[in-house]
């Protein structure tokens, strides 16, 4: 059961975004880039194991930790960043499902949305945080088989893509699709949303069923790099139908529009559910009441600008700067917290993962740093051209030094 429960993980980090992400990287780059979604899976591991250690040990999530902390205030901060970023992508998750959903049963994109919104408010208003799980898992395993299936009917060779998953390769242009996937995998509002529901496991049940759902995430994601391989470079939701319609079938075409209308609906559940569990962790009263009520407002946001094709981009533009700037923060405050004995007591951060973090905290400040840049261009109407590597060597310094404090802390106690 504890597989099923934590697959609301990979529910949330296998959306629209995703989807576009991977198949484009697949249509563009063939299976070079798939080493950057075996990256993206270890690192999501590490960081959604931390977050959901921090609250099973210390009874508070990360987002009341946050807020909590004496003399650091201003934390308070990254996890309204973070609700910004759930109002301002929900409509994007519900136009990718109703992409499916049109093909599936051919309705109009208004009415497509009204029926999504209406399944999607149905575990929302649930009382069972577990339920809730349960049910987004069952619909990856759903999305899972479908985008699984129309892989193995591709004609790939299981060495080659051994060898893309071990050996790591970038293509000229390729530098910005490969960290685009390690930064669809690993996002922000899933960390809280992990950290939120994990007091209802043990640690023991908490790693193991983190640690098989995100793998099976990673192999979904993988799936659908692959099936991008018959793309164009253009890449787009509509084309993924209608390619794979005319090279596998129709019967695929069908297969693709279940994948993803799931891959739509359960993003669509756990954006607004990880904003109602981050207001929870806010503020005293930890009640169900509040979750649904953040949950229920944030999907209906979205609906409305989903249905009304209105793009707010300046909101957009700002939450993709707020969250880029949010994602290495948080890593780096879990790095910390988790490494503080007096806080995790015998269940601090074993130094093998802290030399893990410590590798992939560099690629996400680089990401976060070439976020910020993009959307500050898009709201001021200039382009920054800046190199992955020059971000990469920004990035060292600060976590040399964080690494050093954590190893001096845990010496000193």
């Amino acid at each position: 059961m504890s597989i099923l429960f934590w697959s609301v993980i990979a529910a949330a980090f296998i959306g629209p975004g995703t989807l576009v992400t991977a198949s484009t990287a697949g249509a563009k780059f063939g299976l070079t880039l798939s080493w950057a979604l075996a990256f993206a899976t270890i690192a999501c591991i590490i960081f959604q194991e931390m977050g959901a250690r921090l609250t099973i040990v210390t009874g508070k999530d990360l987002a009341e930790t946050l807020s909590g902390i004496t003399g650091s205030r201003w934390l308070f901060l990254i996890p309204l960043g973070v609700i910004l970023g759930c109002v301002a992508y929900e409509a994007g998750n519900l136009l990718g499902a109703s992409v499916g959903l049109q093909e599936l049963i051919g309705i109009n994109k208004t009415w497509s949305i009204i029926l999504i919104v209406v399944l999607a408010s149905l575990p929302l208003v649930m009382s069972s945080l577990r339920w809730i799980a349960t049910l987004l898992g069952g619909m990856v395993a759903v999305m899972g088989f479908a985008f699984l299936f129309v892989a193995v009917r591709l004609d790939v060779s299981v060495l080659d893509l051994a060898e893309h998953i071990m050996i790591p390769e970038i293509p000229p242009g390729a530098e910005w699709v490969a960290l685009g996937l390690i930064g669809t995998t690993v996002v922000p509002y899933n960390l809280f949303l992990g950290s939120g529901i994990s007091d209802l496991d043990s640690i023991g049940e908490m790693r193991f069923g983190i640690t098989s759902s995100i793998i099976l995430g990673g192999l979904v994601s993988l799936a659908i790099l692959i099936t991008g391989t018959i793309m164009t470079a253009s890449g787009g939701l509509l084309e993924l139908i209608e390619v794979s319609g005319s090279q596998l079938g129709a019967d695929m075409q069908k297969i693709i529009a279940v994948g993803l209308f799931a891959a739509g609906f359960t993003s669509a559940v756990t954006s607004p559910l990880a904003a109602g569990l981050i207001v929870r962790g806010l503020f005293p009263d930890r009640s169900m009441p509040i979750v649904r009520g953040v949950s229920m407002s944030v999907l209906l946001i979205g609906a409305l600008a989903g249905i009304l094709d209105y793009t707010p981009e300046i909101i957009i533009l700002a939450a993709q700067g707020v969250n880029g700037l949010i994602l290495p923060l948080v890593t780096i405050v879990l790095w910390i917290l988790t490494n503080d004995p007096e806080r995790m007591k015998k269940h601090i951060t074993p130094m093998w993962m802290n030399v893990l973090a410590f590798i992939l905290m560099n690629v996400l400040l680089a990401l976060g740093l070439r976020n910020m840049a993009g959307s500050m261009g898009g709201l001021f109407d200039f382009q920054i051209n800046v190199s992955p590597w020059a971000l990469l060597f920004l990035s060292v310094p600060v976590t040399l030094i964080l690494g050093y404090y954590i190893l001096k802390k845990r010496r000193s106690t």
